[in-house]
């Protein structure tokens, strides 16, 4: 029993992670992404390239992180032949990112592989008597996700800017990631003001997909069972 309780502990304090990083995966791979950032923060005027030049260099870096070809190479047709795009600092700078994002994809995999685990190896042992342990543990490792988005969400919104740099200088050893916003492409296609939509949509999914667990897990949980009263002598 106690390592029962010892797992599902464990299995709350996961859950949050796998959301995060699965909200991290979906987020930074959708196109709708880079649409709304390249049109809201202007960067056609920033970097004097066209949204279809834009939205296709966007596609080269998403393939890029999700494969195994290095160095990053994103290239845009100029004058009828193919232009490198970013510099050699850019370029080592993203590849330092890429290795962020595999990291995030070895969490997000351990972290499933705990869940279906925890799942599997808790509904062969214990059968039927595992549910309620599983709901209780998917409804409370949801309102920590709900818990913990909200709170870190409210740390975005009220200086986005200190929380950004925070991260820089705590994720990476270098500081290839200072780049100059009037010669440096990257920084004109992705200011800060992009970064902070991209966090606030990866909050909001990540807040939806908890708030649904956690209410689906309550609603399916059965009520505990009142005592009756004794018998009166």
């Amino acid at each position: 029993m106690l390592l029962g309780k010892t797992a599902s502990i464990l299995a709350i304090a996961v859950l949050p992670v796998f959301l995060v990083t699965t909200g991290l995966r979906l987020v930074t791979n959708s196109p709708w992404l880079y649409q709304h950032g390249f049109s809201a923060y202007e960067a056609p005027s920033r970097t004097g390239l066209s949204m279809e030049q834009l939205l296709s260099a966007a596609e080269q870096t998403r393939r890029y992180f999700n494969s195994e070809e290095e160095p990053l190479r994103v290239t845009i047709e100029r004058g009828g032949e193919a232009v490198q795009l970013y510099n050699e600092r850019e370029v080592a700078h993203m590849a330092d990112v890429k290795g962020l994002f595999r990291l995030a994809r070895r969490v997000e995999e351990l972290s499933s592989g705990y869940l279906l685990g925890f799942m599997g190896l808790g509904l062969w042992l214990l059968k039927r008597r595992f549910l309620v342990m599983l709901l209780d543990t998917l409804m409370q490792g949801g309102l920590v996700t709900v818990g913990l988005v909200l709170l870190v969400g409210a740390g975005a919104l009220l200086d986005f800017d200190r929380l950004f740099l925070q991260f820089h200088l705590v994720t990476f050893t270098n500081d290839l990631w200072q780049l100059n916003p009037h010669t440096d492409r990257l920084i004109q296609m992705y200011p800060a003001e992009f970064f902070r939509d991209a966090t606030l949509a990866i909050g909001a999914l990540t807040l939806l997909a908890g708030g649904v667990l956690a209410g689906l897990a309550g609603a399916a949980r059965p009520p505990a069972s009142i005592p009756k009263a004794p018998d009166p002598a």
